[in-house]
């Protein structure tokens, strides 16, 4: 585990240097774009704790196809014992049909020993639509059909095929502010009652053209989670964004 806390900061600055894209149309958004995000919170005296934050992502956006790599390293830990660690990385790759149509291939991966997750890996086929496409207001939902490969620690490995479907909001409120709600749900096509959702909820706000304040809100459900672990886990943090 140590050796593992040592290597991802590094290996999630090596994985955003990579190509990546997006769900928008080009024509109304930069060609390429990087954004880095941290967050820390620490005390001592009474109590000393521990929580670190890392988020990455690339998106290239070229000749109509839309390609983004994201990243995301938290840690936490509580009078120099580990707490909480998780790792999720994600790919996608997508060619635009029409202005409001795309197809994608998405591979996906976490590692969440705390939750009994060694490593879950998924890769997926499927299309995007732009429901709403206002200046202010945009909705995007997607749907698509894969295969998971869960390694569990305290579990058999498990696999199955899957279909699952996504909804991204994005609500400007002025130049400067922004809010954004993405969820999924992902069904096993071999067993109804495993079954899992996931809710991003996001509010940024401007401080500088480059830098930006952001408070979000992860929740991951799991209908069927390893013997012994919780069904949902919540990540609450506060970041500094720089986008360049």
């Amino acid at each position: 585990m140590r050796s593992l806390r040592s290597i991802v900061p590094a290996a999630l600055l090596l994985f955003a240097a990579g190509r990546a894209g997006a769900q928008t149309p080009a024509d109304q958004q930069p060609h390429h774009e990087t954004s880095a995000e941290v967050s820390f919170v620490g005390t001592s005296g009474n109590s000393s704790t521990e929580s670190v934050g890392l988020g990455l992502s690339r998106t290239d956006r070229v000749d109509g196809w839309l390609l983004i790599s994201k990243g995301a390293y938290v840690h936490n830990s509580s009078f120099g014992q580990l707490k909480a660690e998780s790792v999720a990385l994600s790919l996608q790759a997508g060619k635009i049909v029409t202005r409001r149509l795309s197809m994608f291939a998405r591979y996906g991966f976490l590692h969440d020993q705390f939750a009994g997750i060694e490593s879950r890996n998924t890769v997926a086929l499927g299309e995007a639509y732009i429901l709403v496409d206002g200046s202010k207001n945009k909705l995007t939902a997607d749907g698509a059909f894969g295969y998971a490969n869960e390694e569990r620690t305290t579990a058999p490995t498990t696999e199955t095929a899957t279909w699952d479907m996504g909804m991204l909001y994005d609500w400007k409120l002025s130049d400067t502010a922004e809010i954004t709600d993405e969820s999924r749900l992902v069904f096993s096509l071999s067993d109804s009652d495993d079954w899992r959702s996931g809710n991003i909820a996001t509010l940024s706000a401007k401080l500088t053209t480059i830098f930006s304040l952001k408070v979000s809100n992860t929740v991951r459900y799991v209908n069927q989670p390893v013997p012994g672990f919780e069904k949902t886990d919540t990540i609450t943090a506060v970041a500094l964004v720089a986008k360049f």
